[in-house]
């Protein structure tokens, strides 16, 4: 049963779920509303969308948050009516007022208190014409959502939303004019959030607007009530229409419709449109039906969706490992008993006839008793084989289970990956704002194009690649992406493009982000890493084009010539990789001199489970994401030759580094070394390492477990599996591995790494 604490704080969660969504679609409306300040339907947008935020919070008493929406809600009010035009400081100050309500949805996610920033309350109330510059900025209105909101006035007088039909003055004459009571009804939002709490607001505020008679269902009742999706309410005479449609105005809301109620209260006929209802005389004749409205359309198809904590889906998905976990198992068994039961075609009936046709009268008494009781063994045995065949008869039936429960399981796994998957369009269109914001700064003119904003990523993922994604477009805005001057000397376009693209691939997803911008300079990396140590002079000027451009993800590299707040500091690149390969992902780099740079991002599809190539090394079992397998060769006759330390195979004409798992992790004492069976060929971009293996067990789902603490430091590993015949499998980083196979290989020539004359 729960509390009163657990449904606040679900309520809290749905707030800040809510809230981020929207102050990301508003980030949009706001970039769109620079090229178009005037557009009309945008200001509306916004305007709904920050209303529905103060309404949102005000229910929650999250009075800093109130506060600021308020005062901007008063400007877009402004701003949509014509008083008032959008210029670069209302554009600015609302950004500034977004980036607060962000940090107080941070604040309101971890538990941290709530703060007030006065300078930017002062900020937003400027921006009213009439205000004195010198003027204090307005109180805080009152947490308390009833008192706050019966307080207002009703405000017929206030422009209405550009997309939506006003009140004619028809109608609006028969509203003042009608004699009788008033009927409401308030129709809700499917699926709407917080209802129970809306709908005690709600009637607080018409309870304001006027004397109500009679509440259907009744007050007590409609406040307990999780969907509720309609409250009539009938006032007494000389309430006010457009005092209950201001009453009524709250988030969650999705139709009024107002009527003149007749003899003794019952229902008249009513006009309504979405928010906005005109109330017609007695006398007027009934309106025809509607037209169909796409919104009302879409918030019906929506009506069938609901939230759920991406907590319960990762249990879910866990038990999902499990049922794969205990499918491989049966599976294996079922292979294992099927031999035996195909070679059984024992019969004892024929053994038992022939003893006792030889047991007649002229037997050796001696012997007869003897063979009396051979017969009665041969003859349970005879019923057990019966057993066993009948048994070999339904074994037939547990294959045909066990493949069904594969399917269905199959079915179940991919079914529940798909719960989690949400598409990157959303995360994507956060980084309009910081392409802008830093392209300003810098004094550059970038245009952010956005591709497969519909592919779906798991919804950990989205929260995790965020920051390492920002990095990189800051990247490639301060480095990759030149002046003005430099590219209009170059003969490129002025606005330059950073696009940022999503596909599917396999069981994948790509992530590039791709600028036209000047490229990496190779010399200067190479000259920066001389400098910085981290190669010597003869190292360094043996590595080829696409190896120098590897070294931008080490610690502290930076070929930036002065520290900024957005880029120099050496920080940035090597937390991207180590974030993504801790994602079980990779990223690689190639760009192009004079004519830009691409960063490439794999991610798996989650996290949980994947599709690994098994091995065996001595006793123990390890397994390597099966998208990294370039392939496998057998390692009896391979060409193999030691050179500056270590091995190096011709596989395919390619000299390749050839390590076991006992050089890679340092691995020694008692274990012996077989003579491994094949080389697993790992692949990480253009990276390739050969991987000894001595037997190789196919590939299979498996469920990834974290690491134990005695293995959480431990470099290329990437975490653990429980087989289902119980033994634990550790699960290998492929790009971690090569870097610890390229750390154990001494400095060589970039000619004698590809040469097949190495061997000879």
């Amino acid at each position: 049963m729960s509390t009163a604490g657990d449904d606040m704080a679900e309520y809290f969660r749905l707030f800040v779920e809510e809230t981020g969504e929207q102050l990301d679609a508003l980030v949009e409306i706001m970039l769109r509303l620079e090229a178009a300040p005037a557009d009309r339907n945008l200001l509306a947008e916004a305007f709904r969308m920050i209303h529905s935020i103060k309404g949102s919070s005000a229910l929650l008493g999250l009075e800093q948050i109130t506060s600021l929406s308020h005062m901007l809600e008063s400007h877009f009010d402004r701003l949509r009516s014509g008083r008032q035009r959008l210029d670069a400081e209302g554009m600015d100050c609302t950004l500034a007022c977004i980036d607060f309500l962000r940090i107080c949805n941070d604040d309101i996610r971890e538990g941290r208190p709530l703060k007030n920033d006065p300078e930017l309350l002062a900020r937003v109330d400027r921006l009213e014409p009439t205000r004195a510059a010198a003027a204090a900025p307005p109180a805080a209105p009152a947490v308390s959502p009833p008192a706050e909101d019966a307080a207002r006035p009703a405000a017929p007088s206030a422009a209405p939303r550009s997309e939506q039909p006003t009140t004619t003055p028809t109608a609006a004459a028969a509203e003042r004019s009608a004699a009788g009571p008033l009927r409401a009804i308030v129709r809700l939002r499917p699926e709407l959030p917080m209802v129970e709490m809306k709908v005690e607001l709600l009637l607080a505020r018409l309870s304001a607007a006027g004397t109500v008679l009679s509440c259907e269902p009744a007050r007590e009742q409609a406040v307990q009530m999780p969907s509720l999706r309609e409250l009539a309410v009938t006032f007494a005479e000389g309430t006010a229409a457009d005092a209950v449609r201001e009453a009524a105005d709250i988030d969650g809301v999705e139709e009024v419709l107002i009527s003149v109620a007749q003899e003794g209260g019952s229902r008249s006929r009513h006009h309504a449109d979405r928010d906005t209802a005109s109330v017609q005389a007695p006398q007027a004749l009934a309106p025809s039906p509607p037209a169909a409205d796409p919104a009302a359309a879409a918030t019906a198809a929506l009506s069938a969706t609901i939230r759920v904590d991406v907590e319960r889906l990762d249990v879910l998905l866990n038990l999902t490992g499990e049922l794969v976990v205990n499918r491989a198992r049966l599976a294996q068994l079922a292979g294992e008993i099927a031999p035996a039961f195909r070679k059984s075609h024992l019969s004892g009936g024929s053994a038992v006839e022939t003893l006792r046709s030889l047991l007649t009268d002229e037997a050796a008494p001696q012997h007869k008793a003897q063979l009396l009781q051979l017969a009665d063994d041969l003859e349970l045995l005879e019923q057990q084989l019966q057993g066993w065949g009948e048994a070999r008869s339904r074994f037939g039936e547990l294959l045909e289970a066990v493949d069904q429960l594969t399917r269905v399981s199959a079915s179940l796994q991919r079914g529940v990956l798909e719960t989690r998957m949400v598409p990157v369009g959303p995360l994507f269109g956060r980084f309009r704002r910081s392409v802008r914001d830093i392209a300003n700064e810098l004094g550059k003119k970038v245009s952010l194009e956005l591709v497969g904003e519909k592919t779906e990523l798991d919804k950990r993922m989205i929260d995790e690649i965020g920051d390492p994604l920002n990095h990189l477009i800051r990247n490639s805005i301060d480095h990759g992406i030149e002046s003005a001057a430099a590219r209009a000397a170059a003969g490129k376009p002025e606005v330059a493009t950073v696009r940022l693209t999503a596909s599917h691939r396999g069981n994948n997803v790509f992530i590039t982000v791709e600028d036209d911008g000047g490229g990496i300079d190779g010399e200067r990396v190479r000259q920066t890493a001389v400098k910085r140590g981290l190669l010597s002079q003869a190292t360094a000027e043996t590595l080829a084009e696409s190896e120098l451009h590897e070294l931008i993800w080490q610690p502290g590299f930076s070929t930036a010539s002065k520290v900024s707040d957005i880029s120099g500091r050496g920080v940035g690149m090597d937390i991207v990789r180590t974030k993504i390969i801790g994602l079980n992902g990779s990223i690689e780099v190639d760009s192009r001199r004079g004519e830009g740079t691409c960063f490439t991002i794999r991610l798996p599809l989650t996290l949980t489970i994947a599709r690994c190539m098994l091995f065996r090394v001595d006793e123990g079992v390890f397994g390597v994401p099966i998208e990294n397998v370039r392939e496998i060769v057998s390692a009896h006759g391979l060409r193999s030759v030691g050179t500056g330390g270590r091995t190096l195979a011709d596989i395919r004409g390619e000299m390749l580094p050839v390590v076991s798992i006992h050089d890679l992790f340092h691995w020694s004492g008692s274990v012996s070394r077989r003579e491994a069976d094949a080389v697993i060929v790992l692949q990480s971009g253009h990276r390739l390492l050969g991987l000894r293996a001595d037997t190789l067990l196919g590939g299979q789902d498996v469920v990834i477990k974290p690491l134990d603490e005695n293995f959480l430091h431990v470099r290329g590993l990437g975490g653990a599996s429980v087989l289902g015949d119980g033994s634990v499998c550790l699960l290998l980083d492929t790009a971690s591995c090569i870097d610890l196979a390229q750390q154990e290989q001494k400095p060589r020539s970039d000619a004698a790494a590809r040469s097949p004359q190495a061997s000879s």
